[in-house]
């Protein structure tokens, strides 16, 4: 048995590559020393990200995903923000990205009934892990040297972009991470020798690019996309420069078509219903000037130093790496490094927006740009373009000493810069009042010129002594620059991120249904995180009707149309913006803490004396011409319950009459995406539902499918004869069924595809 069992051991150490498993250990090592204060024993030593994006809204929303999920119920719609919500048409939920699957299970395994922050902290760091790993063998095949892709991994893994937003919008993190597995499948299906073999490669790319799209971010995605096919085009191109240089681009497009056919069809469960929600969402139209945003141009200044002018450095590669950048371009470089130069250089002239004028050209001309905001994201393509860039640079010194002395000139210099701007800013705090800011940047500054000088002298102490070492000093110093100027960007002491507040205590005391308006006083998403229904949100993605009521519609409406019982303000006395003063007392008040500062530094919660309705009749119904004629009408109108605009004369059922009359409405049953009521009444009229309306709605009257109506441009209303009837709305989305259809075909036929093509092979053998 012992001999039986030497044996396999050896034929095992055969097989495996000692260099890798080293490599792979040192990328698990420093992953372990960049995050380990996240689950430190001691709690004076722990870790936890910023309260934002991180907690706010991923963590939250994957909270509501996992609770309904571990009810049984898939999350399609939720009640705590905006009257109600979409949940499942979001990207940002991350509801089929399969990560997202394997915690859920854990966390249901364990038997956890919510979704712990922890989980969430967890999963994001493992992405860290994950790509410095596929990004490490991405780089051994383009480079030369082992230890070169190691080095060029860290660059991008711990750099200024990765460890920054990313992992705050976590989606973001799931996105990006498989671009390495993406762009070593296509390359390998570029230069297959058979189309079979391509086409399985092909398969193995499009579902990367599906799991990436269901990651969550869409602008990334697309920045992941237009990295891969940049590529993809090139690796034609190059493979068919000995072969038929005419005719590159005939495979390039049929594999491009294969490509985004099998994409779309495999991420089409996420695909359809999050593209259906843009479009009826605020973020289907973003005027240009709301979209041309981006860095300063100071800001690119930071990429030789770090934190002088932002809190965020997302242009921040390292200082080694700027050499080893400058070096793959310098010398005789191959084609590939200018595609690279090519992609860096164009994605860092875009993350300035439109004062670089380019983005108005990729404005034009790639439309899909128009759905994002904020061009800073374009710096992924850049970290990602000058990553591989450094690699290919230290390769070249890795194998030839001659670059040494002009990398010692290039950091002596760098280290000089630096130094003269700490002399110059520290003699400006000494003749002036210093400021946080100035003292922030002498220290990055003071960072700058010491980490270059160190560069410079590993390049002069290399130059005299030929160190067999060289490399791994290398690492030593990259390490140690990343780690102190990217590691703990946005952390702070464990907290609470919907603490105790004598603001929320008389909500949660109040029975029955209403909505509370929060006016910034409180945490984002405070209703869903305290357990209480909102009428606003911090997500970048509204429901276009929803968000155009909420701003249009005179204050006082909005409370007795959406059911509002309390406003959290920052207004010391309760005035709507139209003037009107609504019957109201003041229930709570607090030292402002959150939101929008004011000059009375106090909070005020007011209970308003209307009670809330979850639905009512109304008797009157008109039609509107426009949304703008709706809003002044509606300011106009007294009760604002029995008087209702329906856009569309045609709508108007002539059994519904004008006027008054005496009805009453029961709720059955109340959960997100069902609202079933008993409804009565001596005359016809309509049923109204405090709920904001999105396609899927319907609504059945005495089992029966009936028209829904759209009342005052955002409330669901059907037209109900006089009696007793039975009412139930009824959330339901087309487009998530026709993705799933779509999705699970797909996969069924790439597992015969796979057997088929398995035992044809097996058979050619």
């Amino acid at each position: 048995m012992v001999s039986k069992a030497r044996f396999l051991w050896q034929a095992l150490a055969k097989r495996l590559d000692w260099q890798i498993i080293r490599h792979l250990a040192i990328l698990a090592t420093l992953w372990f020393l960049f995050f380990w204060r996240f689950w430190a024993s001691h709690p004076a030593d722990q870790w936890q990200y910023a309260d934002g994006d991180f907690t706010q809204q991923f963590g939250l929303f994957r909270d509501l995903t996992y609770r309904q999920l571990h009810a049984g119920q898939l999350p399609l719609w939720c009640d705590c923000i905006m009257a109600g919500y979409p949940l499942h048409a979001d990207p940002q939920t991350q509801l089929f990205y399969l990560p997202s699957w394997l915690t859920y299970l854990s966390l249901h395994l364990l038997g956890y009934g919510h979704y712990p922050l922890a989980a969430l902290t967890l999963e994001a760091n493992l992405h860290y892990l994950l790509i410095s790993i596929l990004l490490y063998f991405f780089l051994r095949g383009e480079l030369k040297q082992p230890l070169a892709a190691l080095l060029g991994t860290l660059v991008f893994s711990y750099g200024g972009y990765l460890t920054s937003f990313p992992v705050l919008q976590t989606a973001t993190i799931a996105t990006l991470a498989w671009i390495p597995a993406i762009l070593m499948c296509l390359k390998r299906a570029v230069f297959q020798t058979t189309r079979l073999a391509s086409a399985k490669w092909l398969a193995g790319a499009s579902a990367l690019l599906a799991i990436s799209y269901l990651g969550g971010h869409p602008q990334t995605f697309v920045y992941t996309l237009i990295l891969a096919l940049s590529l993809f085009f090139y690796w034609h191109w190059q493979n068919s420069t000995e072969k038929n240089l005419q005719a590159w681009w005939k495979p390039a497009l049929a594999g491009l078509f294969l490509l985004g056919g099998a994409t779309f069809l495999l991420a089409a469960v996420q695909l359809l219903p999050s593209a259906h929600f843009i479009l009826n969402s605020t973020r289907a139209s973003i005027a240009f000037s709301a979209g041309a945003n981006g860095y300063q141009f100071q800001d690119i200044l930071q990429i030789f130093a770090p934190g002088i002018f932002t809190h965020w450095q997302n242009l921040y590669l390292g200082i080694l790496p700027l050499g080893w950048v400058a070096l793959a371009v310098a010398k005789p470089p191959q084609k590939v490094v200018w595609v690279w130069l090519g992609l860096a250089i164009s994605a860092l002239l875009l993350t300035l927006g439109t004062k670089a004028a380019v983005y108005d050209a990729a404005y034009w001309f790639v439309p899909i740009l128009r759905l994002f905001r904020g061009q800073e994201h374009f710096v992924l393509i850049w970290a990602f373009a000058s990553s591989v860039l450094a690699g290919y640079g230290v390769d070249h010194l890795l194998s030839h000493p001659q670059p040494r002395p002009a990398l010692l000139r290039f950091h002596l210099a760098h280290a000089l810069f630096a130094t003269v701007f700490v002399f110059a800013l520290t003699f400006l705090a000494q003749t002036s009042s210093p400021t946080e800011d100035l003292s922030n940047a002498i220290r990055n500054f003071a960072m700058t010129a010491l980490f270059a000088g160190l560069a410079g002298s590993a390049m002069w102490l290399a130059g005299r002594v030929q160190m067999r070492g060289f490399g791994w000093l290398l690492l030593v110093l990259l390490v140690t620059d990343l780690f102190s100027h990217n590691r703990g960007q946005d952390v702070r002491p464990p907290y609470a991120v919907y603490p105790p507040s004598p603001l929320v205590e008389p909500i949660l005391a109040e029975p029955g249904f209403f909505r509370v308006q929060d006016d910034y006083q409180l945490p984002g998403h405070a209703g869903c995180g305290y357990g209480f229904a909102a009428v606003e949100s911090i997500t970048p993605y509204k429901i276009a009707r929803y968000q155009r009521f909420f701003e249009y519609a005179p204050e006082a409406v909005r409370y007795s149309l959406l059911g509002v019982r309390f406003v959290v303000t920052w207004r010391q006395d309760l005035q709507t913006w139209q003037g009107a003063h609504p019957s109201a007392e003041l229930v709570a008040s607090a030292p402002s803490a959150t939101g929008v500062p004011n000059t009375a530094g106090i909070s005020k919660v007011w209970r308003l004396a209307q009670e809330p309705a979850r639905a009512w009749w109304a008797y009157s119904a008109t039609a509107y011409a426009s949304p703008a004629s709706l809003y002044e009408r509606l300011a106009l109108v007294k009760d604002v319950r029995n008087q209702i605009f329906i856009e569309s004369e045609s709508e108007l059922p002539a059994s519904t009459g004008t006027g008054t009359g005496t009805g009453t409405v029961q709720v059955l049953q109340d959960q997100p995406g069902i609202l079933h009521l008993q409804v009565t009444s001596d005359k016809a009229g309509w049923v109204v539902a405090s709920q904001a309306w999105f396609p899927g709605w319907r609504a059945l009257l005495d089992g029966q499918t009936v028209p829904l109506h759209i009342a005052n441009d955002t409330l669901p209303a059907v037209a109900v004869p006089a009696g007793t009837h039975t009412l139930q709305l009824v959330y339901q989305s087309n487009p998530l069924w026709v993705g799933a259809v779509l999705s699970g075909l797909t996969l069924l036929t790439c597992f015969v595809l796979w057997f088929v093509i398995k035992q044809r092979t097996m058979t050619d053998r």
